[in-house]
């Protein structure tokens, strides 16, 4: 009830937010939170109406929209949704706004998809023939310009966990190396490691300070 009661607080919508709130304080009497915004709400509802205030927090809604729909027409996706997103936290505007708003980012959303498909279809095959590193490269374009893609962020987590399992083995393998006497082997697979595995990888770190021994 609390997240459904702050959505209806956010958008001034007072007596949906005074229902779910008197749930809350039902099942909570001594809810801290619900009890503050059920005072402030009963305040709210005896106050009287201004319609100005929401003349101007709607004009600055379709400027947003205005603003967002010719960055997307230029290709400026992320900028867009930001300015659309701004919308869904504005307070007392007409709803048609925020389905305008929302329909928007699902739109800039779609062609974001459209966008990076060819690139997430070609890492998926990379680590289909578990060429990670290669995959990891192509992830981290897509992630740099658009940090918050969801199917990238996923197949990146997964990258990084198989390089790590493969930087445990080789890095196994190079102590086996070492500890026979084998110092060349040893140091090859070393920089093989810093070569490909992620600096944040332990074992990077760890491949990093035993090179160190034989500089």
């Amino acid at each position: 009830h609390l997240s459904v009661a702050l959505d209806y607080f956010n958008r001034q919508q007072w007596e949906k937010a005074m229902g779910e709130y008197n749930k809350i304080i039902e099942l909570q009497p001594d809810h801290t939170e619900a009890q503050q915004k059920k005072a402030l709400i009963q305040q709210k509802l005896v106050e009287p109406k201004s319609e100005k205030p929401m003349v101007t927090r709607d004009k600055k809604a379709e400027r947003l929209l205005a603003q967002g729909s010719r960055l997307s027409q230029q290709g400026n996706h992320h900028e867009a949704l930001n300015m659309w997103r701004s919308i869904l936290s504005m307070e007392g505007i007409k709803p048609s706004y925020y389905a305008q708003a929302d329909k928007f980012i699902q739109f800039s959303k779609n062609a974001l998809r459209e966008k990076y498909l060819p690139l997430m279809t070609q890492a998926n095959a990379l680590m289909e023939s578990n060429d990670w590193v290669g995959a990891q490269r192509i992830l981290e374009s897509i992630l740099g310009d658009y940090p918050s893609h969801v199917e990238a962020k996923e197949a990146l987590q997964r990258v990084s966990n198989s390089l790590h399992q493969q930087a445990r083995q080789e890095y196994t393998e190079a102590i086996i190396e070492e500890n026979v006497g084998r110092i060349d082997a040893a140091i090859k697979k070393f920089r093989g490691i810093i070569d490909r595995i992620p600096a944040s990888d332990p074992y990077h770190q760890k491949a990093k300070r035993k090179l160190k021994k034989y500089e």
